[in-house]
């Protein structure tokens, strides 16, 4: 967990944590080229959004079940969306696209803003995804992160608690001295404010705000955030941990 900050800092983080895939990757972008690719609906018209929400819908209740490999998760996901628009996909093509994460290209403006964000701070990920993908991911992103926490480290999936909890002990970053930035009001924002920590909405989508949910920042990319809160101040050395 966090520790606890005897002293709100008014904004001055020491470390800010990111959601990857749809934070800072663009998921949506990636996985629809990956599906599209697929021979088996070469010269076929599916429903690009119906079949995203059936996806998502379909990996969430994956997700709450027994532990998993993300790439399984992905490659029954899709099948089972598809299957909803009445097209097959063999499954040997749905391990392809599957095997593309690593591939999903990152946002325009996440290289530049990351720089920003990293000047004077300590940068980590918390993903849903196995830790071969991240990797491929990360070394794309044009910056170092000093921890990466993945579903296959924590064998769990947010928005259960694990992810955060572990980073925060590997950080050991007080909570009003730390940010969580991501897309997913769902997997991330309400998790993280659930546990106290400030958070960052980056609304690519451009979604009403619920009523029920207060993140500190709200804004609509990476390169938003990065003018908000500009560099850090030079970032204190944290203690290796055991």
């Amino acid at each position: 967990m966090f520790p606890e900050s005897r002293l709100k800092m008014n904004g001055i983080y020491q470390s800010l944590s990111f959601d990857c895939y749809g934070t800072l990757v663009d998921w949506r972008g990636g996985l629809l080229a990956a599906v599209g690719a697929c021979e088996a609906l070469a010269g076929i018209t599916w429903d690009a959004e119906l079949f995203l929400n059936h996806r998502l819908a379909e990996e969430a209740r994956l997700e709450a079940g027994p532990w998993r490999p993300y790439r399984e998760i992905v490659a029954r996901s899709v099948a089972a969306a598809l299957a909803r628009q009445g097209l097959d996909l063999p499954a040997s093509q749905a391990a392809q696209v599957a095997e593309s994460i690593g591939t999903w290209p990152p946002f325009a403006d996440v290289r530049a803003a990351l720089k920003v964000l990293g000047t004077g701070r300590h940068l980590a990920i918390v993903s849903n995804v196995d830790r071969i993908d991240i990797e491929a991911t990360v070394s794309a992103l044009g910056v170092s992160f000093r921890e990466v926490v993945t579903a296959e480290d924590v064998r769990s999936y947010k928005p259960a608690p694990a992810h955060l909890e572990e980073m925060g002990k590997r950080l050991g970053t007080p909570r009003g001295h730390h940010l969580h930035v991501a897309q997913s009001l769902f997997h991330d924002i309400r998790p993280g404010e659930a546990m106290g920590l400030d958070t960052a909405w980056i609304n690519r989508l451009g979604e009403p705000l619920p009523r029920d949910t207060r993140p500190t920042f709200h804004c609509k990319d990476l390169a938003a955030l990065a003018v908000e809160l500009g560099p850090g101040e030079p970032a204190q050395p944290m203690s290796s941990r055991a």
